[in-house]
């Protein structure tokens, strides 16, 4: 160490982490040694304590030492300026003829060698150099670059540029002459046949060879190589201990000795190297720690507090030992300003420019020389600082950090590896047991973490143990794993398989977060049960068998014979998505299930109370509650698992028919006893629902639906056995319905196999689809206003559900099939993604002249484009009998083949079960937009756009990710290749779709069948009652195949082709706009007051409305001025029809119920007689066609209208709940708006001040005008849907 004390520079191991990694890990390439031109600082410095703090210390100094006049230090070497012939550890000079210390510790040159050479400190030596080659260093190397190089780079550079430089006997370039009294070490062969090793050091050099002498006298010559591969590592020449000044009374430091004092011979004992290590490194803390109280002091001199000082014999001693200690200060304001002048200027001239570095500078200065001196906080008897408070609260806020990712990892129980994170945590915060009322309790600190504090206290306690008995366990895991554990493929699979056996909810609003996604806005849409738990485990079991054989690989690479796993593991694994359809309200269920339900239910009650009444013994045997067990206990043994028998499906068994399991044969034998359908005498009545035609009790119209009764058990059975009801009886046409019921379960389990099967199984050149309509959505509004509450504006929505194989798909690149088929053999799944197309229209009519527009002209051109060898066209619907059970779209089925080039398979699902991914597609989208409208704030610049049209409705679900889409988040990789890869969206504009299809027959016998097949000739079809796509053929739409070779005729029925014909003698309607026109002009003509037409519109949600022709010449030329009116701008001669509109409640053609518009919302308008599409006369209105909904009652009520001159009070649309005073100047022509000044000065024209419109934003206080007005709503008609279809088949 240097005489400044405090140098850390004389030894590496006093060097700060980050300073000691830049140097050991920075190196620079010597191609690289042309770089830009820096300073190098020459001059001669002593190494004192500033020029230690100096940010880069000067690597080029002068080899002769520097004396000085007079009285002089003893100056101690430093290992970075070499300065005297003795060796720096031991202080003695060299030995004679030798280069080494008496320590054998290396020396530098001779003065007379240096005298003439500069010495470069490089990395690793001190490398010795001419004036030129010094220059040149000057000019390319900053002096921290050179400090960075090894001698070796250095070497390099200067050879490479023609300069020279000199080892340390003098001689240039002699690098081999170097290795000159450096120790190695090598390994022979001692007496006893181990290898030892022996120390030696290379004696001399005659230009070829070394010669190396060991310790015990025997030598060795060397090459170059051999010497470099057992050389040890250069002894550093540690420097002396450095002289400490002491201090006398006043804390004036007394005079270095001078050369040759005994302090310089006091250094000759020999002295460890370890212990000079550590009493250097203890002098240095002294030192810092004396600099930082001198600080402390001066700041409280400078603050003017001095009451931390100690009290001392009398003041004018204490304030000399002050002043002493820290100095006496500038002593004037004006002098400390200047010099702070002086040092401003010399950082902004260090840092020209560059303002953030002049007050990075200046505010680390001052921390540096700044003591905080407010009260510290301490830790084992030692002030933290600022840096080590933020570092605590740093690893606190981890801790937090990483206990709440271990929580939200799982749900359940953690396994061994995260609970032993979790505990260990918990341990390290509770650990700390101190008696300061400042120390937090368990509590605290649980609350902070996000644990329990029962798991801090049972780790407290086990520290505790710990400490007590070291041989306790920190720790304990819950176990080792079992040999017999259940793999992980197991768990997973039931995982997935929860999916398969319940249903996605097609309802916009079921959707849950997303647990397993960090962020707050992903959603999942819910799966609901629709059978128990219990039955839903054992189809997973089942599901499972069939996946896992004997053959699978498992991740262990074990051998296992099956699925072994009970039902609790398959129930705990249900995901939180999955929910129980039971205790919640459920809409649209299956009629005959629900029914099926009921008398159940009422069965296992009646048995139930039996019981508990004693009327019957409790042992004796039950019917079971669950009523798809009680359906197998009334029907054979299956011999097929899936399916009941044909026989007693049918009702044809002699083991089962008429109920005989349940009542027995004559009433004997059946799982209800004698003694139990001796109900009479029991006293026992039955609370069911029952489903009856009765008289609604509000709108007094006869309807079916489910009453409350309370009957003897005896009318329960009569809902399902023909014998307790004779065929003349009221109850006949009940009788029979136990076997309907089979029927109909058999069907749509069995149309649901088929789907499942079909959907993975269908062939290359094929694609399977799911469609259906979905309810109309709407336009939400977060403030709706009273008016725009009753005015629907609503759009159609038509999902399609498209499965395909990954490689007929022409639209996907060659890298992304390779992923996507990975992705596919990594999950066991075919080679099959799905797609969803959505069709938007602004038109709400469901028909199925919709559904041959949207397959025809959208998805069919759209797949041919994505699959160009698509030949076969698998599609499912519902059995809607106004949208896909009608015979016109069997006519357009049998020219699919001619008019697309592909063979339409069109399978029709069983009622009231044909749910699927289509309805919860859309119901997601609807969800989506109507989020976006209900998150609407106009000021928000985000969110501030609102959703109105169907183009914007487009727009907001093409964006990716659209909030409340949240499926879309879930990709297929995520999924185990299952999910949704992609969803298209198409805008189908109003009037797009033409109506004017052609007309067919109806089909003999069509309710009954449920697939219909395209053979190429148009008039024909492939039915049969039942699709069959399990045999090649059938999957094939093989026509000879189906109905020959087909092996499921027994229940799928025996296919047979249909003729269907249009309609003959059909209507042909005009083609051209001309004639279009033409036709409107004579039914305008032709029209009388009073009568009814229908009006064609170019409305971007309405296409048409109804006018009631009014006025005793309702069609002439109109010869006024041009004015804007309703239907359009009317100019003289225009030909005009005059009518009062009657507007639909729901915009886009699809609602049956029309509303009149009263003139004093300007219900007479002048139509156009050329838009006029159909004449109805008032007679056939009245009693069929447009029958009055809704009377005008007579009542009236008063009323109040503003005036002129009349004082109000207003509330603005944007400032609700804000009334502003104000008068009325003048009403305007309309009767609806007027001038206006509010007191407090502004004017507004043209302000609306009719109550009624406003929604209630009005009041008169004075001058109003009472008027009467009708106290019940506007009259109302119903369209019949028959007219409707007319008049949209009538619109161009």
């Amino acid at each position: 160490m240097c005489d400044c004390g405090d140098c850390g520079d004389c030894d590496d191991g006093d060097l700060s982490g980050e300073e000691q990694r830049r140097r050991d890990g920075f190196r620079i390439d010597p191609r690289f040694l042309h770089c830009t031109p820096h300073s190098i600082d020459l001059s001669d410095s002593e190494c004192g304590s500033a020029k230690r703090r100096s940010p880069s210390p000067p690597a080029l100094t002068p080899a002769t030492a520097k004396r000085r006049r007079g009285r002089q230090r003893v100056e101690r070497p430093c290992h970075r300026v070499e300065r005297r012939r003795w060796c720096a550890l031991c202080l003695r000079s060299e030995r004679k003829g030798k280069n080494v210390g008496k320590c054998g510790g290396p020396l530098p040159l001779s003065p007379s060698a240096l005298s003439a050479h500069l010495a470069v400190q490089c990395k690793d030596e001190l490398l010795h150099v001419d004036a030129p080659a010094a220059e040149w260093l000057e000019s390319n190397f900053t002096p921290r670059a050179i400090e960075l190089l090894s001698h070796h780079v250095v070497r390099a550079a200067l050879r490479a540029h023609g300069y020279t430089c000199c080892d340390d006997d003098g001689d240039p370039d002699s690098a081999s002459a170097s290795l000159v009294g450096r120790r190695l070490q090598k390994q022979f062969v001692s007496a006893g046949g181990r290898l030892k090793p022996f120390v030696g050091k290379v004696d001399s050099f005659d230009g070829t060879y070394y010669r190396i002498v060991y310790r015990d006298g025997d030598t060795e010559e060397m090459t170059e190589a051999e010497v470099r591969e057992h050389l040890q590592p250069e002894r550093r020449c540690w420097p002396p201990m450095p002289y400490v000044p002491a201090v006398d009374g006043l804390g004036r430091a007394t005079l270095p000795p001078r050369r040759g004092t005994p302090h310089a011979a006091a250094a000759a004992p020999a002295v460890p190297n370890v212990e000079v290590a550590r009493l250097r490194r203890k002098n240095g803390a002294l030192i810092a720690q004396v600099r930082r109280l001198r600080r402390q002091l001066a700041q409280h001199v400078v603050a003017g507090d001095d009451s931390t000082v100690p009290a001392a014999p009398p003041s004018i001693v204490l304030h000399l030992q002050t002043s002493a200690a820290v100095g006496n200060g500038f002593g004037s304001t004006r002098i400390r300003r200047t010099h702070a002048e002086v040092w401003e200027k010399q950082i902004m001239e260090k840092y020209p420019g560059d303002v953030r570095k002049q007050i990075e500078m200046a505010t680390d200065i001052s921390r540096r020389f700044s003591v905080d001196t407010t009260k510290p906080i301490a830790v084992d008897d030692k002030e933290m600082s600022q840096r080590e408070i933020h570092i605590c609260v740093t690893i606190a806020t981890s801790m937090r950090l990483l206990i709440q990712r271990l929580q939200a990892t799982s749900t359940g129980r953690l396994t061994n590896n995260l609970r032993l994170a979790y505990r260990i945590l918990n341990m390290g915060a509770a650990c700390l047991v101190s008696a300061s009322p400042l120390t937090p309790g368990l509590a605290p600190r649980a609350k902070f973490l996000g644990s329990a504090i029962n798991t801090m206290q049972e780790e407290r306690n086990r520290f505790r143990e710990w400490v007590q008995d070291h041989n306790t366990l920190l720790y304990t895991a819950r176990g080792k794993k079992r040999s017999d554990a259940y793999p992980v493929e197991w768990a997973q699979y039931v995982a997935a398989c929860w999916a398969e056996v319940s249903r996605r909810s097609e309802k916009a609003r079921d959707e849950v977060r997303d647990r397993d996604s960090d962020e707050k806005a992903a959603r999942v849409r819910k799966c609901y049960l629709e059978v128990r738990i219990g039955v839903a485990c054992k189809m997973i079991i089942e599901l499972c068998k069939k996946h896992f054989t004997a053959d699978f690989v498992y991740s262990d690479k074990k051998a296992r014979p099956g699925f072994k796993a009970k039902p609790e593991f398959v129930r705990r694994l249900r995901p939180y998505y999955v929910v129980k359809s039971f205790g919640r309200r459920e809409t649209s269920l299956c009629v005959y299930h629900l029914k099926w339900h009921f008398v159940a239910t009422a069965l296992w009650a009646f048995q139930k109370r039996l019981r508990e009444k004693g009327k019957v013994p409790k042992d004796q045997p039950a019917l079971p509650q669950d009523p798809f067990l009680m359906l197998r206990c009334l029907l054979c043994p299956r011999t097929n698992d899936l399916y009941a028998n044909i026989d007693c499906r049918d009702n044809k068994c002699e083991q089962c028919k008429d109920l005989r399991l349940l009542v027995g044969k004559d009433g004997k034998g059946g799982l209800l006893k004698a003694n139990e359908l001796d109900s009479a005498s029991h006293g026992v009545a039955v609370k069911w629902e029952r489903w009856e035609k009765s008289e609604n009790p509000v709108t007094g119209k006869p309807g079916w639906d489910f009453r409350t009764v309370t009957t003897d058990i005896a009318d329960v059975i009569k809902e399902l056995k023909p014998p307790y009801a004779s065929p003349s009886s009221a109850l006949g046409p009940r009788c029979g319905w136990f076997q309907q019921f089979c029927e109909h379960h058999d069907l749509s389990r069995y149309m649901d196999d088929q789907k499942k099967h079909k959907r993975r199984k269908f062939l290359r050149g094929c694609v399977h689809v799911v469609e259906d309509f979905s309810e109309n959505g709407s336009f939400t509004v977060k403030l709706e206003h009273q008016t725009r509450y009753y005015e629907t504006h609503s759009y159609t929505l038509f999902g399609c559900v498209v499965d395909s194989h990954v490689e007929d798909r022409a639209d996907l690149s060659d890298e992304e099939k390779a992923a996507l088929i990975a992705l596919l053999d990594a999950n066991n799944l075919p080679h099959i993604i799905t797609d969803t197309h959505i069709m938007l229209s602004e038109d709400t009519v469901h028909d199925p002249a919709a559904v041959m527009h949207f397959n025809g002209k959208v998805l069919i051109p759209k797949l041919k484009e994505m699959i160009p060898t698509l030949k076969h066209m698998h599609l499912t619907t519902d059995g809607a009998p106004t949208q896909f059970m009608h015979k016109d779209l069997y006519f357009w089925i049998s020219r699919c083949k001619r008019l697309y080039g592909i063979t339409m398979d069109w399978v029709i699902g069983a009622a009231a079960h044909s749910k699927d991914l289509s309805d919860s597609e859309c119901g997601g989208a609807k969800h989506s937009v109507d989020t976006k409208n209900v998150e609407h704030s106009a000021s928000d610049e985000v969110r501030g756009d609102r959703i109105s049209t169907v183009p914007e409705v487009i727009a907001h679900l093409r964006t990716p990710y659209p909030v409340g889409y949240g499926t879309t988040k879930k990709t297929m990789k995520h999924n185990k290749g299952k999910g949704i890869r992609a969803r298209y969206f198409y805008h189908i504009p109003l009037k797009t779709i033409s109506r004017r299809h052609v007309k067919a027959e109806s089909l003999d016998g069509s309710k009954k069948l449920h697939q219909f097949i395209d053979i190429g000739q148009p008039g024909k079809l492939l039915v049969r009652h039942r699709p069959c796509h399990l045999c090649p053929g059938c999957m094939a739409l093989d026509k000879e195949k189906i109905i020959n070779e087909c092996q499921h005729t027994d229940r799928a029925g025996q296919a047979y082709i249909a003729d269907i014909k249009p309609v003959s003698g059909q209507a042909t309607l005009p083609t051209t706009r001309d004639a279009v026109a033409q036709l409107g002009r004579r039914l305008s003509a032709a029209a009388k007051p009073g009568d009814f037409v229908a009006i064609e519109l170019q409305f971007n949600n309405l296409p048409w409305l109804i006018g009631e022709v009014v006025g005793r010449r309702p069609h002439y030329r109109y010869t006024g001025q041009t004015k804007a009116g309703y239907f359009g701008e009317v100019k003289a001669n225009d030909w005009v029809l005059k009518v009062r509109r009657w507007l639909p409640i729901m915009s886009g053609g699809g609602s049956s119920v029309f509303e009149e518009i009263p003139d004093s919302k300007g219900g007479i308008a002048l139509a156009f007689d050329k838009d006029v599409r159909l004449l109805m006369e008032r007679a056939a209105c009245d009693d069929k066609d447009f029958k009055v909904r809704r009377r005008r009652a007579g009542a009236h009520v008063e009323n109040v209208k503003v005036a002129a001159g009349a004082v109000f009070e207003y509330m603005f649309g944007d400032r609700d709940g804000q009334w502003f005073k104000g008068t009325v100047q003048a009403m305007n022509a309309d009767g609806m708006t007027a001038d206006v000044v509010f007191d407090d000065g502004d004017p507004y024209h043209n302000l609306p001040v009719w109550g009624d419109l406003l929604g209630g934003r009005i009041k008169v206080i004075s001058g109003g005008v009472p008027i009467e007005v009708p106290s019940t709503t506007a009259p109302q008609r119903h369209l019949l849907p028959a007219v409707r279809a007319s008049i949209q088949e009538a619109i161009c």
